[in-house]
């Protein structure tokens, strides 16, 4: 998945949609599996609750982290609230962001899905 970044507070940082941000971010959200960050994602657009909100802000935060130590720059000091910040301060940057990361567990799911027919066969 080809690397993001996003604005936060005039500075820009790299966001990585892949399968170790999603291990990171089910990891922060103490989830077994992948299906229960599809089940709260799949809120969206839906009322905003906690769960999903604190989601939202612990996936990109992930995505910041997975994404410095891939560019191998300094792994900024951002909490899950410099994240929620932004429905306040730039709602179309984080859009963009999560539809990123979207695309990216679909993929996952979609290669995972392949993988089980093709052993079933």
């Amino acid at each position: 998945m080809q690397q993001q970044e996003i604005k936060i507070e005039g500075k820009t940082y790299p966001v990585h949609p892949g399968m170790s941000t999603w291990r990171m971010f089910c990891t922060a959200m103490n989830y077994e599996t992948f299906n229960e960050a599809t089940d709260l994602f799949s809120k969206m657009g839906e009322i905003i609750g906690v769960e999903l909100l604190d989601g939202i802000g612990n996936l990109i935060l992930c995505g910041i982290k997975e994404g410095s130590r891939k560019a191998k720059s300094e792994i900024p000091e951002l909490e899950v609230a410099d994240i929620i910040d932004l429905f306040d301060d730039d709602q179309e940057e984080l859009m963009r962001v999560m539809e990123a990361m979207a695309e990216s567990l679909a993929k996952m799911n979609s290669k995972a899905g392949e993988k089980v027919k093709e052993e079933k066969k």
